[in-house]
Formats: structure tokens, sequence, C-alpha cells
């Protein structure tokens, strides 16, 4: 449930904030968060969003889960009206890596601490309608949370 209500703070602005799809990759310090998305999301349909961490180019395999899960994506249309949080998932193929890279003989562990995964998280959500949606992704490397912003269009 959302509660919504109207707060006035100051005077209105003659210019008021525009969205514009963006799934750049976002980088914070060392890290770099991209995600990726179907080429074309239409409303209604089931889609998978996939966030990949990298570090100077090498897959990130040492992810910490934030507040319970690996990762976390809110996600609000351009209008405020439809309001969602879901939880990602870590990748079957980043875990079996990091599986494989830990199995190599001389080789120090990568992510092998425990509850640690990597380089990917997934998401799935279905948009209720068509329209640009501003999306937050939040997750946890080196003790810290990391958020990464990015806007999708639906049609």
């Amino acid at each position: 449930m959302l509660d919504r209500r109207e707060v006035n703070v100051g005077q209105a602005s003659e210019k008021s904030a525009s969205l514009s799809p963006d799934l750049d990759p976002k980088t914070e310090g060392d890290l770099t968060a991209s995600l990726s998305a179907p080429e074309t999301i239409e409303a209604g349909e089931d889609v998978r969003f996939t966030l990949q961490a990298t570090r100077d180019g090498q897959p990130v395999t040492d992810l910490e889960p934030y507040l319970g899960v690996p990762a976390h994506m809110i996600i609000v249309s351009s209008d405020t009206r439809d309001f969602t949080h879901s939880h990602g998932e870590a990748s079957e193929a980043g875990n079996k890596e990091r599986e494989a890279m830990q199995g190599m003989e001389g080789m120090e562990s990568m992510g092998s601490s425990s509850g640690t995964f990597g380089p990917e998280a997934s998401f799935h959500h279905t948009f209720p309608r068509s329209g640009l949606y501003k999306l937050w992704i939040q997750f946890g490397y080196r003790g810290s949370v990391i958020t990464v912003p990015y806007v999708v269009e639906v049609r």
C-alpha cells in the first residue's frame, strides 16, 4: 500500500524534472554496474533485468547481500502513481563462475566469504502501463551500500 500526500515545499519551479531512457553503466568508486534489459519493454509482459558488476573490467564475485537478499530494486513511474519494490536473485552463471575460480589450484579464493555472490543479480518485473520508469538498484559491496539509478521506457 502506498500512502500519497501532497506536501508543498517552497514555490513551484518553472522547470520540471524530465526523464529520458538511461541504461548507461554507472560507476561508484572502482565498481561499474551495468544493467541489461530487453530492447523493447511492453506493458503487461514479464521483463528480466540483469545487473552485472565489474572492477577494472573484471567480474566482481564478492558482492554482499543487503538487508538479507542479493539486491533490491525500486521502480517508480514518472507520474509517481506506480511504485514497486522487488528483490534480486544471485545469478546461477555468476555462482558457477565463482566456484570455478575458487577451484583453480594456486589461485586465491575469490568471493569465498559466506554469503557473497556475483557478478550478477537478476530481477523480474511486469510494468502495469506504458511510460517512463525510474529504477534504483541497491546491493552491498565491501561493507557499503551501492545505489545505481536507471530509466526505462515501457511501451
